[in-house]
């Protein structure tokens, strides 16, 4: 996707209003019945990303755990996959790449 500039915040903030109008709101609703039934059934989310994508994984995750916590409830359990870089490009270099979510 390239990078697009704008003249001035005004233009971008226009972009940004003009995008969110079109979201599909019920996409949005079904992930967050989706994350909620995780929660109830005790069950671990996994969040992955390539590049940019694994950045934003691990702070959905981050916000997930921590920002979605409730005071005296147990957390959500959720790990990104691609927060152990260490562990990542060992597997990948020394095994293979194959197999490094495996």
């Amino acid at each position: 996707m390239a990078a697009r500039t704008y003249r001035s915040s005004r233009a971008y903030l226009d972009a940004m209003r003009d995008l969110l109008s079109r979201l599909d709101t019920r996409s949005i609703d079904k992930f967050a019945d989706v994350l909620f039934q995780a929660w109830r059934d005790d069950r671990l989310v996994v969040a992955f990303g390539n590049g940019g994508s694994a950045a934003t994984a691990s702070h959905l995750v981050a916000d997930l755990v921590k920002t979605a916590a409730v005071d005296g409830r147990r957390r959500l359990r959720a790990i990104c996959l691609t927060d152990n870089a260490g562990l990542t490009t060992a597997v990948g270099n020394d095994i293979n790449y194959g197999q490094t979510f495996c």
